[in-house]
């Protein structure tokens, strides 16, 4: 990255990502970016409004790119690769594929974020089921995302919305 940032919001581990409050007001959570390299500070009305903001800037181009989602890598990677390599004009040699799921932080060490992490394992626990990805989220939330996420970046990256009518809360 060649310019760190961080991003602030008001959230805890018992609601996150905390789009919308949970009072009777219906507002959504602002959220601020802070580049750390500058005195730069940037206000958004949502985590969804930067999603919908830093990611367009990568789909809304000109120039050829190859994107590939950070999930495909976790759970299609040899076949991410091998189309990857194709793309540029490539051959990925299958002999010479091998998947290393060593941690980037040691297990019951903090990671990124306050709770523990055991890796790629929790990693794919957590996301590999479509009910988890959503756990935490208000009904008032799920909804939320379903109009404010930018459609084209939505299809563009193959992501669709969960039901809500799947949804207690």
């Amino acid at each position: 990255c060649s310019h760190s940032y961080d991003v602030r919001w008001p959230h805890g581990a018992g609601h996150c990502p905390n789009l919308i409050s949970r009072d009777s007001k219906n507002e959504t959570i602002p959220a601020k970016i802070r580049y750390l390299d500058s005195d730069l500070k940037l206000d958004f009305p949502s985590l969804v409004h930067i999603w919908n903001e830093f990611y367009s800037e990568y789909v809304v181009v000109d120039y050829p790119r190859i994107m590939v989602r950070y999930e495909d890598m976790i759970f299609r990677p040899e076949k991410m690769i091998r189309e990857a390599c194709a793309c540029v004009g490539g051959e990925m040699k299958s002999e010479n594929f091998t998947y290393s799921a060593s941690e980037n932080v040691k297990y019951g060490e903090k990671g990124h974020g306050e709770q523990e992490k055991a890796g790629l394992l929790d990693y794919i626990i957590k996301n590999g089921n479509a009910s988890k990805r959503v756990k935490g989220l208000s009904k008032k939330e799920l909804e939320y995302s379903n109009t404010a996420l930018s459609d084209n970046l939505m299809k563009a990256f193959r992501y669709i919305h969960p039901a809500i009518e799947t949804m207690t809360a």
